[in-house]
């Protein structure tokens, strides 16, 4: 066995985790839990303390937005700005633009808290959503990441950043 040759982590990490957002983004969204978005507390609809990724699909096929929560619900309830609401900042910043379309859906996968900022990165990343390329996430969503030294440079640098940042929250 040569020892000279050592195996680079950053490496090895970065071809893990492209295996894994492979793996993720087989899955089937139709398949999960969902309500429509025709309304402004059609958050209601959704079960209390869900934790988990969230998609937004039109009724076309479409898929706009993934996002995480640690309570789904709550993330998209319309507050109004009702003085006796204690967050009237809580409300999802897509919401207006969602029931405007009126054919979208929110899909919900319920999740472990300590997977839905490792899963949203890399569902993103593989999937692409239009509402999520808006963020300056740079190499990140670049679709022409090929070689490994730029996936170790980029992508990789700023998923375990953002992924850390989602754990220690």
């Amino acid at each position: 066995m040569d020892l000279s040759v050592r195996p680079d982590p950053d490496l090895i990490l970065a071809r893990a985790l492209f295996r894994a957002a492979d793996e993720l983004s087989r899955i089937d969204v139709l398949t999960l839990p969902s309500v429509a978005i025709n309304r402004e507390d059609f958050a209601r609809d959704i079960p209390t303390q869900i934790c988990g990724v969230y998609f937004i699909r039109r009724d076309a096929g479409d898929l706009i937005y993934i996002g995480k929560a640690a309570d789904i619900r709550r993330r998209w309830l319309y507050t109004g700005n009702s003085f006796f609401v204690r967050e009237p900042s809580a409300q999802h910043h897509m919401l207006p633009e969602a029931i405007a379309m009126a054919d979208a859906r929110l899909y919900y996968w319920e999740m472990d808290r300590g997977f839905i900022s490792i899963a949203e990165i890399l569902l993103i990343r593989q999937l692409g959503p239009a509402w999520n390329m808006h963020d300056n996430l740079g190499p990140f969503l670049d679709p022409d990441i090929t070689t490994e030294s730029k996936a170790r440079k980029g992508w990789l640098q700023m998923l375990c950043a953002r992924w850390t940042k989602g754990r220690s929250g």
